[in-house]
């Protein structure tokens, strides 16, 4: 299913096996690869910390993969969070 355009950003839905990663552990990272490739879930963008990534509410897009790149080779701390299916 194509998500329909929005102003909202694109960002990913993480499940319990990516909560606390590290994003310079190569595991770590294909997975964030993989989610980011199956994201569909919509939020509206937030800011991001210089020292911290919030994985969760960044926009979904070739921009983002790059800055997380950046911040992984930088030794960035990643922040991912997700809500518990009730």
């Amino acid at each position: 299913m194509t998500p329909h355009p929005t102003n909202d950003a694109l960002v990913v839905d993480l499940n319990a096996d990516l909560l606390g990663g590290n994003l310079a552990d190569e595991a770590f990272w294909a997975a964030i690869k993989q989610a980011w490739r199956n994201a569909l879930v919509r939020q509206p963008r937030t800011s991001i910390s210089p020292d911290e990534i919030d994985i969760e509410h960044l926009p979904w897009d070739e921009d983002t993969l790059a800055r997380l790149e950046q911040a992984r080779h930088a030794g960035r701390r990643c922040i991912l969070q997700a809500e518990t299916p009730e």
